[in-house]
C-alpha cells in the first residue's frame, strides 16, 4: 500500500496541493486497483501535516522537489512511463502548481533525469504555455551550462515551435528569446562560430518581425555584442564593425530603451 501513498504525495507535490473531493478520478491512470479508502492518519504521519480537505505537497520544497523526482526515476526503480502519466494530470490538474514546481526543479536540480520527460511541450491553454515556456528556458540554460548541447538544442527547438504556433503571445516568445540568447553563448564557448552566428540571425529576424516587444529586442542587443567580442578577437574587424553598427541603428530607432543603448 505503501506506493500509493508516494504517488500521492508526488502528485500533491507536484501540483502545490490536491484537493480530496477530486482524488477518485484519478484512480484511472495512477491508481488503477483504487485508491480504496483514504487512511488519514497514515498520510498524517509521512507528511508531516493533518489531511484535511486538502492533501498538503511535501515541505520544504527542495525536500519535495527531490522527492517527486527521485520516485518517477526509472533508474530507481519506476515504471519509464510513470513520469508522463503524472506530468499529463499535473497540468491537467494544477498547471499553476506545476509551473512552480518546474521552475524550482530546474533551478535546484537542473540535471535530474526526471526533468527531461516532466519538461515536455504542453500546449493546452495560455497559463499551461508560459509555464512550460519558462520552465524549458530554465532547463535549457542548464544543459548549456553543463555541456549538454545537444539537449539544450532541442529543447530550444521546442520553444521556436510552440512560440510560432502562438505568434499572438508574447510571454512565450520571451522566454524563446532569452533561450537563444543563452544558447548562442554555449556554442560560443565550444567554438562553434557557425552555430552562434545561426541562431542570433535567428534572433535578429524574430525582433524584427515583433518590433513592439522590447524583451526581444534586449536579448538581440546583448547578443551582438557576443558576437561581435568574438569577431574582434579573431581579428574579423569588418565583421565586428557592421555588427556596432547594426546596433547603433538600433538603439538609434529605439531611444526610449535603456537596455538596447547600453550594450551599444
Amino acid at each position: 500500500m505503501l506506493w500509493k501513498f508516494e504517488n500521492l504525495f508526488a502528485l500533491a507535490t507536484l501540483t502545490a496541493g490536491i484537493d480530496r473531493t477530486g482524488l477518485q478520478r484519478l484512480d484511472a491512470v495512477l491508481f488503477p486497483s483504487g485508491i480504496g479508502e483514504f487512511e488519514e492518519e497514515k498520510y498524517r504521519v509521512m507528511s508531516g501535516s493533518r489531511a484535511l480537505q486538502r492533501l498538503e505537497p511535501l515541505t520544504p520544497d527542495i525536500l519535495g522537489e527531490m522527492f517527486v523526482l527521485d520516485h518517477l526515476d526509472p533508474r530507481k526503480g519506476a515504471d519509464s512511463r510513470l513520469a508522463e502519466l503524472f506530468r499529463q494530470r499535473a497540468w491537467e490538474i494544477n498547471p499553476v502548481g506545476m509551473i512552480a514546481f518546474l521552475a524550482r526543479s530546474t533551478m535546484d536540480f537542473p540535471l535530474h533525469p526526471t526533468l527531461n520527460p516532466l519538461t515536455q511541450p504542453v500546449d493546452t491553454d495560455p497559463i499551461v504555455r508560459i509555464g512550460w515556456a519558462l520552465a524549458a528556458f530554465f532547463l535549457c540554460t542548464a544543459h548549456g551550462s553543463a555541456g549538454r548541447i545537444s539537449e539544450a538544442r532541442a529543447l530550444y527547438q521546442d520553444l521556436v515551435a510552440l512560440s510560432e504556433a502562438h505568434p499572438d503571445e508574447p510571454a512565450v516568445r520571451e522566454p524563446r528569446a532569452k533561450a537563444a540568447y543563452n544558447l548562442m553563448y554555449d556554442y560560443i564557448g565550444h567554438g562553434k562560430l557557425e552555430e552562434a552566428r545561426a541562431l542570433y540571425e535567428g534572433l535578429v529576424a524574430l525582433s524584427e518581425a515583433h518590433p513592439d516587444e522590447p524583451a526581444v529586442r534586449e536579448q538581440r542587443a546583448m547578443a551582438t555584442v557576443n558576437l561581435g567580442v568574438v569577431y574582434g578577437k579573431q581579428g574579423q574587424l569588418e565583421a565586428a564593425r557592421a555588427l556596432y553598427e547594426g546596433l547603433v541603428a538600433l538603439s538609434e530607432a529605439h531611444p526610449d530603451e535603456p537596455a538596447v543603448r547600453e550594450p551599444r
